[in-house]
Parts: structure tokens; sequence; C-alpha cells
């Protein structure tokens, strides 16, 4: 048997028993380490732990989720007046004209019981484009330099499959669903993703017993433009990775998503 192994979690009772006995990759036997253990039979002991199966999540984002975790996450704030601190402590942060990106936003905790509109944004901050997503990941809230660096005007159509929220003033800057991509890919690889910081959010994820996830990644368009191309932020840190991620690519043709599945492939 290829590196056979007895991993026991002493502290555990139950009519499964204590030990599970791994080899050659798979789950040989479980039961109590009485029952189990041989002799040559290395044992691994975890005093007071647990043993638990792998976590699988069939369905992660994981360039955004490493996004939230290093970037501006707005889902605690409680009002206007403490979200435009936010926002404009993050613009200080940043170049001259440099877009401000947010996540998280959640309008059903804030006082004020609804979305900011353009205005109330242009109201903070005007010099530079503002694209805050709500936590859903389905609705974001655009400024007006936002929307200008998009070109979307008054006149501009809903596209297939979102829409641009007007009022008896025009465009409010919320947008919905497909609706968020023009701002998106005008403000594309603004708020883009290290390797070393993907790195980290799948090591923390590894650290809470995720062994591998469904991970849906772009290339550079879409709704998360600003994070960049995704597929290429993951194939960089391949090697490094402590879970495995098995790569769902959206992406708009066939060609695009053969190109993406070889890159992926020789990223290992």
């Amino acid at each position: 048997m290829i590196d056979a192994r007895l991993v026991v979690a002493d502290q555990v009772v139950g009519a499964n028993g204590n030990a599970v006995e791994i080899g050659g990759g798979v789950v040989r036997r479980i039961g109590p380490v009485e029952q189990l253990r041989r002799p040559g039979l290395a044992e691994e002991r975890y005093p007071g732990g647990v043993i638990v199966p792998g976590i699988v999540d069939a369905h992660f984002h994981p360039v955004a989720y490493a996004s939230l975790l290093s970037g501006l996450s707005l889902k605690t704030a409680v009002d206007f007046d403490d979200l435009s601190a936010r926002l404009r402590s993050r613009a200080d942060s940043l170049d001259p004209g440099a877009p401000v990106t947010g996540s998280r936003l959640d309008d059903e905790t804030l006082a004020e019981g609804r979305l900011p509109t353009r205005h109330d944004i242009d109201g903070w901050i005007s010099d530079r484009p503002v694209l805050l997503h709500r936590y859903c990941g389905h609705v974001a809230v655009a400024n007006t330099a936002a929307l200008d660096a998009a070109g979307i005007t008054a006149g501009t159509v809903d596209p297939t499959g979102g829409s641009f929220d007007r009022d008896a003033d025009g465009l409010t800057g919320v947008l919905r669903e497909t609706a968020i991509e023009p701002v998106s890919a005008a403000l594309s690889g603004s708020n883009s993703v290290t390797t070393g910081q993907l790195v980290d959010a799948m090591t923390a994820l590894a650290g809470l017993g995720v062994t591998s996830i469904g991970a849906m990644v772009g290339l550079g368009d879409g709704p998360w433009a600003e994070l960049g191309n995704e597929v290429e932020i993951v194939a960089s840190a391949a090697r490094q990775l402590p879970i495995k991620l098995h790569c769902f690519v959206i992406a708009n043709t066939v060609d695009d998503l053969r190109g993406a599945a070889e890159h992926l492939d020789s990223a290992g």
C-alpha cells in the first residue's frame, strides 16, 4: 500500500470509531484505532480533533473572493454618511483619477433603506469613476463619471438581460445584471487581484477545511471586468494553490473557451 497511514482523532466518540486508514490516496478503512492499528502502519494523532471529509464548494468565484478580502467591502456600512466616509478614504489612498470600486453594498442594512443614486455618489466623489457592487453580485451603482467612462447616456438602450434604472431625472446610476458590464469594462483591471492575494485567499479556505472548488472565472469582461482577466490570474497562481480549482470559464465564444481551457491546462 502506497503511503499508508492511520489518522487518529483521539477525542472522537462515535459508532464509526475514531480513526481512518488512508493509502494510495483513498480511504481504506474507518473504525476504532484499536481495530485498525497494525505493525508498520504509521499513525498521525490529533488530540482533541475531529475528522471530517474535505469540503467541496461547487460554485465559487475565487478572484472575486480574493478581491473581497483585499479590497473595499461595504457590508457593514450603516448609513450614507458612513458609506461616503469609506469611499472618500479609499479614494484618498489611490492615485488621482483612479477608479474607486467597492463590493457587498447592502441597502437592506443602510439606515436610508435604499441604494445610493449616482447623484448621491457624485456628492461624495465626482472627480473619478465609482462602481459599487451590491452584495448579491447582480446589481451595482455607478456615479456619473463611471457612466461617462462607459459612454452611457440617457438615450442608451437597456442591454439584453439587464437594465439601467431611471427616474424623472433620467439615469439613477443603478445597474442591473448585464447593464453592469459596460461600466465594469470601462474600468477593466482597475481592481485587479495579484497572484499573492489569490494564493492567500485560497490558503485561508484550506484552513477552513475546503479542499476543492468549482471556480467561476472570466476573461476580463462581464460584470466584474474591473478584476482583470481571471483566467490569467488563476493560471499564474496555479502551481502555488493549496486547494484544487476545477475551473468553469465564462466566455462569449467557443474559441475563447477553448483558448482559456488550453491555457489553464498548461498552467497545471
